[in-house]
């Protein structure tokens, strides 16, 4: 049996956590995070830039949410939003599929995920559902509130990593 703290054949150790671990170097901590190759973060873009597409189709050019009995004609005044952050997710993903620093990549995700929560701010503002039991309603607005109160923790966790990136306070690089 093998010895759990001895070196793999790359020097690294089998044991990646634990306070023995964290002290040594070269300890997973230590380590930079690595990005899955160029071809497999461009096939990442393309396949969410497609699906923002197709939800933005479906939502606009062939809009069966219509027939969604718990919507209310209200709906059409958060769509707007919705679009804008589809919109702008898609074209996020189409310009890292040609360019992807990681400076760029933070800062497309502070942007889209600001846009994502303007839209949640709006559905909740308007709330174009008419549930029939009120237990729906009541769960529809705290799963609601709950996405928002999610959503402005990325932001805010997406600006600091941007901030970490540009002043390459970060464990990752800046290229």
């Amino acid at each position: 049996m093998r010895n759990l703290e001895s070196p793999t054949p790359t020097g690294d150790s089998d044991v990646t956590c634990g306070p023995t671990a964290a002290h040594r170097p070269g300890a997973a901590a230590d380590r930079v995070p690595r990005r899955p190759p160029p071809p497999a973060r461009r096939a990442g873009y393309l396949v969410a830039a497609a699906i923002n597409g197709v939800i933005w189709y479906l939502a606009n050019i062939h809009p069966t949410w219509h027939a969604v009995s718990v919507l209310t004609a209200d709906a059409r005044l958060v769509l707007p939003w919705f679009n804008l952050s589809w919109l702008a997710t898609m074209a996020a993903n189409l310009v890292y599929v040609a360019y992807d620093p990681r400076w760029l990549v933070a800062a497309g995700n502070v942007l889209t995920t600001t846009l994502g929560l303007a839209a949640l701010i709006s559905l909740l503002s308007v709330f174009p559902f008419d549930f029939p039991a009120p237990a729906w309603t009541t769960a529809a607005h705290v799963l609601l509130v709950l996405a928002t109160i999610g959503t402005a923790i990325g932001v805010l966790v997406f600006l600091i990593r941007l901030g970490m990136i540009l002043l390459g306070t970060s464990n990752t690089e800046r290229r």
